[in-house]
């Protein structure tokens, strides 16, 4: 019998990455009217969009389905005038969604970082080695669950690895 959880996925997430310097945040946390996560593995939303702190100059944008364009759009133009890289990298990443009261005990398996409640609150996001690769592991809310995301190319293994370690086959996405 396997795990009481839920898999679903892998799903292309909408997503930009932005490096840029201190210079250059102001323009774009009013261009995505927040303030950008600091330090790494702390996250900021607003409507469609999410911003994933990576590092002290590095952030992953999460936004709503088909509106990526848009949103690089703006982000090229408010940081035009500095020392920046906005990259659309929708394509280089799968995101599986895992819920249900044994997904600790699931993730547990497949990485060494601490996801109890009282070391990844909902809303932490935290790269990790996830399953002999690695991922960014966001817990979107305490039932619990978390998005896992990982590189387009293994999602694939990282289907079938999720699959292993619940014990049952993922059939809600394309592992394709």
């Amino acid at each position: 019998m396997g795990y009481q959880v839920v898999v679903s996925g892998p799903e292309r997430p909408a997503l930009i990455s932005l490096r840029t310097n201190a210079e250059g945040l102001p323009a774009v946390e009013r261009a995505l009217g927040l303030t950008a996560p600091r330090p790494a593995g702390l996250v900021s939303s607003r409507g469609s969009v999410t911003v994933f702190g990576l590092g002290p100059d590095e952030w992953l944008i999460r936004t709503g389905p088909h509106e990526e364009e848009d949103w690089f759009a703006k982000l090229v133009e408010a940081t035009a005038a500095t020392f920046s890289a906005v990259v659309l990298v929708s394509d280089a990443w799968r995101v599986f969604t895992i819920a249900g009261p044994e997904t600790l005990e699931v993730l547990a398996q497949s990485t060494g970082v601490d996801v109890h409640p009282s070391a990844c609150p909902t809303g932490r996001a935290l790269r990790a080695a996830f399953a002999g690769t690695s991922a960014l592991i966001h817990r979107i809310d305490d039932r619990p669950a978390f998005d896992v995301y990982v590189d387009a190319a293994l999602a694939r293994y990282a289907g079938r690895w999720i699959e292993s370690a619940i014990g049952a086959v993922v059939r809600t996405g394309s592992l394709a």
